[in-house]
């Protein structure tokens, strides 16, 4: 996503803790929804008239070197937004903290602001709430429009923008009986899951979902953003803002989603709504150049396991995940994907879970010890071979390009450890991890010299990016700068 920000907008939000709006009318005049959790004593709310935000784009006007001014999307239409009720493209107003402190000496020091910004009608009437500066939220004005959909994700049948958005899992094709690929249900000793509920084939979409809170990772105000804004020594959001931000956010919400959220687990401790989002929340997504975590409630469903028969792939043009098949999954089956990064070795992985509040009693994991050593075995080859193709490159490489003899060497080499590595990810299930191997094995061939295999490895590259990141991956900059190399070589081939 391209990264737009609004700096200098003068935001003029001065009190304490501008927490307007959820008990008050949205935009399109209406009541707002309530949590069932929290009531209007429950914050500490004031309200607002002073919405200053222009559209002017401080950065882009010094990138361009000059004193023109440079326009950008609106995070509301500070023009008509108090006089027509209206907070387009949002339909609640934004909610907000502090936009500053008193300093040393009663000076007033500018803080990053971190604003609710709610969208109630977002994907068939799902909604999504997010807690973001100004400028992040600004960035995803695109991303609201149901519109600009396309008709894979739009169409599939577990997506309200299918059907009646009253329906849990979009509507059943009475021909094909293809609706509902999954039901959600009660799993003996881990909560709710997911699990087929027909034959779901190698590569299926099983289901699509969009994010319903987004939030940042951490609530800095103080980083590369803020030093571009001109924002002095903003420090650390107040723990009691971010709280109640966290809780508009989720009241904010159509109460049949507000339903969904409270219902999902909620293990580490703590206040009730970070603590569901701190274990059911998906990270890896960028926003404007910040990381964010994702909320997305049938997500959420499902459970973790260290070979899982699915996987997820975000693309933040959309807000979109889909929940794809691995391998076939048989009817009664539950659908799961990992937590953790895959081709971790058995103690690694139970520390890592440790994390999540729990022991992994996966079937892996339960295996027998002779079954766990192999697959640790197989992982440890994995990870030796990774290192392998990445010393291939950095040392070898310069070795082995000074003669054909040695190339050619080289090549076969480079061959075995590609068969080899095909071979235990095949066996370990961990096909995803192809992201990581092949440009690792592209990198390889070109350090010796050999742009034949390098362009068929970057080929595959190209290939397992797309079908496990998605059309809008976060490696697309890496597979371009790879392609110059490969071209670079073999334009110097040609010549020779």
């Amino acid at each position: 996503m391209s990264r737009w920000t609004i700096a200098a907008m003068g935001l003029a939000w001065t009190s304490a803790l501008i927490l307007l709006a959820v008990f008050t009318a949205n935009g399109n005049g209406s009541k707002a929804h309530k949590s069932p959790t929290a009531s209007k004593d429950d914050f500490a709310l004031t309200a607002t008239t002073d919405i200053k935000m222009t559209g002017t784009c401080l950065w882009q006007t010094r990138l361009a070197g000059d004193d023109s001014t440079a326009t950008c999307s609106l995070v509301v239409n500070e023009l008509t937004a108090v006089r027509d009720n209206s907070w387009a493209p949002w339909t609640h107003r934004p909610v907000c903290t502090a936009a500053y402190r008193t300093g040393a000496r009663g000076k007033k020091v500018r803080l990053q602001q971190f604003c609710v910004f709610t969208d109630a009608t977002f994907r068939g009437g799902r909604g999504l709430s997010i807690i973001a500066a100004p400028h992040v939220a600004a960035a995803m004005a695109r991303s609201l429009d149901d519109g600009n959909i396309p008709a894979r994700l739009r169409d599939h049948p577990s997506t309200p923008l299918a059907g009646d958005p009253a329906l849990e899992y979009g509507p059943v094709d009475d021909n094909t009986g293809q609706g509902n690929a999954f039901v959600v249900q009660d799993i003996p000793g881990r909560g709710k899951g997911v699990v087929a509920a027909r034959k779901i084939r190698k590569g299926e979409v099983v289901f699509v979902d969009y994010a319903t809170v987004l939030t940042q990772n951490t609530f800095s105000a103080h980083d590369a953003t803020s030093t571009e804004l001109g924002i002095e020594d903003g420090g650390e959001a107040d723990e009691e803002q971010i709280m109640q931000l966290l809780q508009v956010a989720v009241a904010q919400l159509s109460e049949a989603q507000q339903t969904k959220i409270h219902a999902l687990a909620h293990s580490l401790g703590g206040e009730r709504i970070r603590d569901i989002l701190r274990t059911n929340v998906f990270g890896g997504i960028t926003i404007a150049d910040v990381s964010y975590i994702g909320l997305f409630a049938l997500g959420s469903r499902i459970n973790h396991h260290c070979q899982p028969n699915a996987y997820w792939r975000y693309t933040p043009g959309y807000l979109s995940q889909e929940v794809i098949a691995m391998r076939d999954i048989a009817p009664g089956e539950e659908v799961t994907h990992s937590y953790i990064p895959l081709g971790i070795v058995h103690d690694d992985r139970q520390e890592k879970m440790r994390g999540w509040g729990f022991s992994c009693l996966c079937s892996l994991c339960t295996a027998s010890e002779a079954t766990r050593r192999l697959a640790d075995t197989r992982r440890r080859r994995l990870l030796a071979i990774h290192s392998e193709l990445s010393a291939f490159t950095s040392d070898r490489g310069k070795q082995d390009s000074s003669t054909v003899t040695e190339v050619d060497r080289g090549a076969k080499r480079l061959g075995e450890m590609v068969d080899e590595m095909l071979f235990l990810l095949d066996k370990e299930q961990a096909w995803p991890l192809l992201c990581d191997y092949y440009p690792a094995v592209t990198r390889a061939y070109l350090a010796i010299d050999d742009a034949i295999n390098a362009r068929r490895h970057w080929q595959n590259s190209v290939e397992a990016w797309e079908r496990y990141g998605g059309e809008q991956h976060e490696f697309a900059d890496e597979l371009k700068a790879l392609d110059s190399l490969i071209r670079a070589q073999e334009r110097a081939k040609r010549v020779v």
